[in-house]
Order: structure tokens, then sequence, then C-alpha cells
């Protein structure tokens, strides 16, 4: 056997073969369970917003009669950078019903709380 150039794998294959193998694991594991799951299963997650405090805001928000609802804005802190954000109780994080307001003689059939504080109370 003079000619043995087929019966030896040097160690760069099978480290590419290693490599490409536990990417399909890694493929596999984001398209089966989701990305964001995986990335938060393998780095952990920290909300950056606390879900408790965003209970509270809603609630207040949802108590407010309709003109301080779109007027007034609540602050809430960041978690990851300690930043405390100004926000209207239609907007993100808080995202308060308009139809719980209190005192609020307006049904939004079409559009959104923002839409209707912008145009009749000028937030934007």
């Amino acid at each position: 056997m003079k000619n043995k150039r087929g019966v030896e794998m040097t160690i760069g294959t099978m480290v590419i073969i290693v490599l490409v193998l536990l990417l399909l694991v890694i493929v596999t594991i984001g398209f089966s369970g989701g990305m964001g799951n995986f990335w938060k299963t393998i780095f952990g997650h920290q909300q950056e917003f606390n879900q408790d405090d965003i209970n509270a805001k809603k609630v207040d928000c949802e108590a407010r009669d309709v003109v301080s609802y779109c007027t007034q804005t609540v602050s809430i802190a960041n978690q990851k950078t300690g930043n405390v954000t100004q926000a209207y109780c239609y907007a993100n994080p808080i995202n308060a019903d308009l139809r719980y307001a209190e005192n609020q003689s307006v049904w939004i059939a079409h559009g959104s709380a923002q839409s209707y504080c912008d145009s009749h109370y000028n937030t934007a």
C-alpha cells in the first residue's frame, strides 16, 4: 500500500467537523425554542423595568380622569441603567388602557389612546 492519502484524517479536519456539529446544534435549538429564549437561557435576562412598578403605574393611570391620563407623565426607573424615564400613561412601558380611565366619555373605535390624546390634548 503505497498510496494512503485517503486513510488519514488531519486534526484540522476533525476540528472543523466538531465546530460544524456545534453550530448545527445551536441553530437547531434556536429554531425549535426561539433564539430569544435560547439567549436568555444561556446568558440570563434582566428586565428593563420592574413589572410590579409598571403594574402600579398602570393602575394609577387607569384611575385618573381622561385629561390627566393624556397630559401628565409618570416616572419609572430603568433597572439596567438606573435612569428615570418619563412616559405618558398610554406609552411604553406603561400602556394603560384609556377605556378604564375615570370620568372618560370617549370610546376609541379606531386608532389608539395616543392618537386620541395627541388630537384632543396636544401631547405630541
